[in-house]
């Protein structure tokens, strides 16, 4: 090699080195988890249980044993919406050019954070609770993260666990994982979980309920700021679905023109009679066939939410 050899021998220890260098700082870097601890499993196995429950009952009977007077999980009888893109709130209503879509398009698209808006009944924390227990089922099914995009952990929370100067966006995840059933299975996380991701190639997925449901609106506006700051310090921590009712003064506003907004279609009358076959286990309720009255004098609504929630730790 001649001249060139002290150079190429020079050159070839420097690169031993620094490789010998990076190989001594790996051993020394813990490996990336590309799946769930088992923390996390029991978690979405609690979450899974709360999602199954109705947000509103409708007619049971309290007089009957349990049954009949059980209503089928929410799986059973979930009928799946339709949704559209909505315009900004200084112009109320859809845009004249969006077509429907199915209303899930709302938990995968790539804003950070995304409203689902409808008036009452029209299936906002059902729609909350089946994407709760579609992702719950996906991961304790297969707890490994995989793929270019990022997979979501659920978390349902309700805004008024949001509330307040001194509460922090992940303390109020904390709360909301104290609530859950546990079947003998601690599911609830420690505050500090949430300020990490769930693991690598996966985000904490916030859906945030009831947020028209807060009296005022500096209430209002101060859960949605504080969830957009959350957003903002750590953009691959988290992403949030706020489901509200139709808000005065663009409240919705604080968010930014980056948030996307769906308007959540009411149910079609074929839908009406798909829930109540559903509902009954009645094949001329499914066809719209069947009078559906109280079974008993009893018979009553019930409206149980989501396990309540305890101030945030």
């Amino acid at each position: 090699m001649g001249p060139y050899r002290g150079p190429a021998a020079s050159e070839w220890q420097y690169h031993h080195e620094l490789w010998k260098i990076r190989w001594e700082q790996a051993k020394l870097t813990p490996p990336r988890r590309t799946s769930l601890d088992e923390g996390l499993l029991r978690y979405l196995a609690g979450a899974r249980a709360a999602a199954a429950a109705h947000p509103y009952l409708g007619l049971y009977d309290p007089d009957l044993d349990d049954a009949e007077g059980t209503p089928p999980p929410l799986t059973e009888v979930y009928v799946r919406q339709q949704s559209r893109p909505a315009a900004p709130d200084a112009h109320p209503g859809p845009r004249d050019d969006s077509p429907l879509e199915p209303a899930e398009v709302v938990f995968g698209n790539d804003a950070r954070i995304s409203v689902v808006i409808a008036g009452p009944g029209v299936g906002k924390s059902t729609l909350l609770r089946a994407q709760v227990r579609k992702a719950a089922d996906q991961w304790l099914a297969d707890k490994h993260s995989a793929g270019k995009r990022s997979r979501p952990v659920p978390v349902w929370v309700s805004a008024r666990t949001l509330v307040g100067k001194t509460t922090h966006v992940h303390e109020g995840l904390a709360a909301a994982s104290d609530v859950l059933p546990d079947h003998g299975r601690n599911p609830s996380l420690p505050p500090e979980r949430f300020l990490q991701l769930p693991c690598a190639g996966a985000h904490w997925q916030l859906l945030v309920d009831g947020l028209d449901e807060l009296p005022n609106a500096s209430e209002r506006r101060a859960v949605l700021e504080k969830l957009k700051t959350a957003i903002a310090e750590d953009p691959p921590l988290y992403r949030c679905v706020v489901a509200t009712r139709p808000l005065p003064h663009n409240e919705l506003g604080v968010l930014g023109d980056t948030a996307s907004r769906y308007e959540l279609q009411p149910f079609a009358l074929e839908d009406v009679h798909a829930y109540v076959g559903k509902y009954f286990k009645h094949p001329l309720a499914a066809t719209g066939g069947l009078p559906i009255a109280p079974r008993s004098s009893s018979a009553r609504c019930a409206a149980p939410p989501w396990p309540s929630q305890p101030a945030p730790r």
